[in-house]
């Protein structure tokens, strides 16, 4: 084999192993939700208190932003329904395609330290932008989980 052949199936090979590397960090860093996983630093108190809040109203609407780009929003309420103060809450976020596949996971975190907390049997509307996700998502609101409080 000449050595042209040799680099040239070299350099082949070189760019197909670059490629599945990238390809498989591409389908890990989709598949694992984003955001800390902090559930199990929370105490026994805390995750019982999960049961204690509703998302209700999610739905997905659309704008353009100041430079023409369209931006996709999801708007939703949360809601106490138990007797504690929550002062950081987060949410699992899955979008599913046609096939109900999960085709984008998200951490949405809309009560936090630095904002005001969210009062025993209160509830608050929040919004979540998102600059690009799949295409092949259904276009519906994702299923939306409560995953970390706070006291």
């Amino acid at each position: 084999m000449s050595e042209d052949r040799r680099a040239y199936l070299l350099i082949l090979a070189v760019a197909a192993l670059l490629g599945l590397l990238v390809g498989a960090y591409a389908l890990l860093r989709r598949a694992a939700p984003s955001g800390r996983s902090s559930q199990a630093a929370m105490s026994p108190e805390e995750q019982a208190y999960l049961s204690q809040i509703e998302i209700d109203g999610a739905r997905m609407s659309a704008a353009k932003n100041y430079i023409g780009d369209t931006m996709i929003y999801l708007d939703a309420r949360v809601s106490n329904s138990g007797p504690r103060t929550i002062r950081e809450l987060a949410l699992a976020l899955e979008f599913v395609n046609t096939e109900n596949q999960i085709v984008f996971r998200s951490t949405a975190r809309p009560i936090r330290s630095d904002a005001r907390p969210l009062e025993p049997h209160a509830r608050r509307p929040f919004q979540v932008p998102f600059e690009n996700l799949p295409e092949d998502w259904n276009r519906a609101a994702p299923a939306i989980k409560p995953v970390t409080v706070r006291f």
